[in-house]
C-alpha cells in the first residue's frame, strides 16, 4: 500500500518513474566502471599493447614516436587503441587487451590521406576491416612503403643518417647527438630522407635532405639554438630523462606511477622542447618543457 502512494496520481506516476530509471542508470554505470577497471588491471597493459603493435607492424620500438594509446571497448572487446609514427609512415592500431590479438590495422603515409591496409604476412588473427565484404587492394596498384633498409637503387636510413653527420662534420661517437626526424618521404616525385638533428656541443640544429636514390644532399640548414642552459651551463641540453623527470615532478607524481605514451625533442619557432604526454589512471598529462632551461612552459591534464 506504501508503494502504491507513489503512482496513485499522474504527476506522481512520472517522478516516481524518472526516479527509478535515475537509480538504474547510476548503478548500470557504477557496474560498467567496475568491469572496465577490472579488465584493465587484467590485461596486457600500455606498453604490452605497444610492443604487440611494435612487432606487427615490424618496426624498431627505438624509432618510434608514440601519439595515443588508449584503453576502450570497442567491436564487443576491452581494447587498446595504439596510434603511433615510425619511418614516415602513421600506423593506427586495435589491440586486444586480454592477449594483444591484433584485431585491425591501418597505415598511411604521414601527411597523406590515402590509407593503405597494412599487412605483414600471416598472423594469429585476420585483419577486422568496419566494411563487410572488403577486399585487399592488388599490390600492384599500391605505392611502394618507405623502408630502412637498402633495397635497389636506394640507401638506407642509417645510411642517410650517416651521410647528413659527415657532412656537417659531425662524429656522433665523440659528440652528443640528438635526432628529432629521421623519416623517408616524397617530394616532387622523388623519395628522399628528412634527417633533423640537434647537436648539444654547438648548440645547433641541422636540417638535412637526402636523396635516398642516390646519397646525394638536396638542402641543408644550421640554425643557432637560443637558451641560457640549464642550471647556467651555457646552452646544454637537458636529457630526455631528465625531461620526464621535469615533466612527472610538475604533476606531483613520480616515474613508477606513470606509462609515457610520447617523449620527444622538437625544434620549432628558434626554441627547442621537449614534448612528455603520460597516463596515471585514468588522467592523461601533457607538458611541454625548455630543452636548455628546464622550464616548464605549456601544462596540460585531461580526464
Amino acid at each position: 500500500m506504501k508503494v502504491k502512494k507513489f503512482f496513485d496520481t499522474p504527476l506522481k506516476a512520472v517522478a516516481s518513474v524518472a526516479c527509478i530509471l535515475a537509480v538504474l542508470a547510476i548503478l548500470g554505470v557504477g557496474t560498467a566502471f567496475a568491469v572496465s577497471t577490472v579488465a584493465e588491471n587484467t590485461s596486457i597493459g600500455v606498453r604490452g599493447a605497444q610492443d604487440a603493435a611494435f612487432a606487427d607492424a615490424g618496426v624498431d620500438p627505438a624509432g618510434v614516436v608514440l601519439s595515443r594509446t588508449e584503453f576502450e571497448f570497442e567491436r564487443g572487446h576491452f581494447v587498446y587503441e595504439v596510434d603511433f609514427t615510425a619511418d614516415g609512415m602513421d600506423y593506427d592500431y586495435l589491440v586486444r587487451a586480454s592477449d594483444g590479438t591484433i584485431l585491425s590495422r591501418e597505415r598511411e603515409p604521414s601527411d597523406d590521406e590515402n590509407v593503405i591496409p597494412y599487412t605483414t604476412g600471416e598472423t594469429t588473427a585476420p585483419l577486422v576491416t568496419d566494411t563487410p565484404g572488403a577486399t585487399d587492394t592488388s599490390p600492384a596498384t599500391q605505392p611502394a612503403a618507405p623502408t630502412t633498409t637498402s633495397s635497389a637503387g636506394q640507401i638506407s636510413l642509417d645510411e642517410a643518417k650517416a651521410l647528413a653527420l659527415a657532412d656537417a662534420g659531425v662524429d656522433a661517437q665523440q659528440t652528443q647527438v640528438e635526432f628529432i626526424q629521421e623519416k623517408q618521404d616524397w617530394d616532387d616525385g622523388r623519395s628522399v630522407y628528412d634527417i633533423d638533428f640537434i647537436v648539444a656541443a654547438q648548440n645547433s640544429v641541422y636540417e638535412y635532405e637526402i636523396d635516398a636514390g642516390t646519397g646525394a644532399v638536396l638542402s641543408k640548414s644550421v640554425e643557432n639554438i637560443q637558451g641560457g642552459g640549464a642550471s647556467g651551463t651555457g646552452g646544454t641540453l637537458l636529457s630526455l630523462d631528465e625531461a620526464k623527470e621535469i615533466a612527472v615532478g610538475h604533476a606531483g607524481l613520480t616515474l613508477a606511477d606513470v606509462h609515457f605514451s610520447k617523449a620527444k625533442l622538437e625544434h620549432d619557432d628558434g626554441r627547442t622542447v621537449y614534448e612528455i604526454e603520460f597516463y596515471q589512471g585514468y588522467v592523461e598529462y601533457e607538458c611541454t618543457i625548455d630543452a636548455t632551461t628546464g622550464a616548464v612552459l605549456e601544462y596540460d591534464m585531461d580526464r
